[in-house]
């Protein structure tokens, strides 16, 4: 008797949970992903943070699969799937399968505006934390230097210690508290220039509420550590390949053109100043 071969895409929680619970069935099981290594995502702040390090937040599938014997783990990137056929094509080979369960995971929105990838990194990978940890630490390397020979004013140094974060999700708020505790902690005695504990962090959220999905809001919380409320800057940004946006408190410096759609903010377009009305919460450490 033939048993069916069902495929997993995707070794993360969807498709780890889908593969341990065929744990004994009658059918043989193929994962696959395009890394070796189960991601704990939920912690994946504190490594972009320098809190953790890689391999406390990640396992390899295949030791944590070792003993369900109705599974292989395979090391490939699916590029296509041909439903009719029932075959899942990967880079090196195209598989057959009974049964599918795709588990991708998910990739971050930028609203339409794909051209903000590379100045606003997603933290969706280990590769992804380690960008943000090297961004994060580098500004602050950058304004030690820029101080040590009184390069910059003090709006520059301020400028290079403002942080931006898109988002009061949970992931947002653990991000934006996690980074006063390093600016105000763990960084705080290594600099002889400049004081990190003056970092600001900047958290934007369109909602009317940080954290909606909770019944409850810790704002108390989050002012004992440093944020303040103050309006959301719900706009919309814009960069062309010659120019870059950045953010600057409650600036946003922007290049050639932008484009504000709703509420709060001051908008530098070139020379012009263009100020609009506020709308929603948001929180700014000052």
């Amino acid at each position: 008797m033939m048993v069916p071969h069902l495929i997993i895409v995707g070794g993360g929680f969807g498709g780890l949970s889908a593969a341990r619970a065929l744990r004994g069935a009658a059918v043989r099981v193929t994962l696959i992903d395009k890394r070796n290594y189960h991601l704990f995502r939920p912690m994946l702040y504190q490594v972009a943070t320098g809190l953790l390090s890689a391999d406390e937040i990640s396992g390899p599938l295949r030791s944590i699969l070792s003993h369900q014997e109705n599974i292989d783990v395979l090391l490939d990137e699916v590029t296509g799937i041909s439903p009719k056929q029932r075959i899942v094509h990967l880079k090196h080979r195209d598989l057959a399968y009974d049964f599918l369960i795709l588990a991708t995971g998910i990739r971050y929105n930028y609203f339409g505006h794909d051209e903000w990838r590379p100045f606003a990194p997603g933290l969706e990978s280990l590769d992804d934390a380690d960008v943000i940890r090297s961004k994060i630490l580098l500004a602050f390397e950058r304004a030690e230097e820029m101080a040590s020979i009184e390069q910059a004013g003090t709006e520059e140094i301020r400028r290079l210690l403002t942080f931006a974060l898109v988002g009061a999700g949970t992931v947002g708020v653990e991000m934006a508290s996690t980074l006063a505790e390093m600016s105000r902690m763990a960084l705080a005695h290594d600099f002889r220039h400049i004081d990190p504990r003056t970092a600001r962090i900047l958290l934007y959220e369109a909602g009317p509420r940080i954290l909606p999905t909770y019944r409850a809001t810790p704002l108390g919380e989050l002012r004992r550590r440093g944020f303040h409320q103050r309006s959301c800057y719900k706009c919309g940004f814009g960069w062309n390949s010659r120019q870059r946006t950045e953010s600057s408190g409650r600036h946003c410096t922007l290049g050639s053109w932008c484009r504000c759609v709703s509420g709060g903010a001051v908008v530098r377009c070139g020379n012009r100043q263009v100020r609009k009305d506020h709308g929603g919460t948001g929180f700014v450490r000052t």
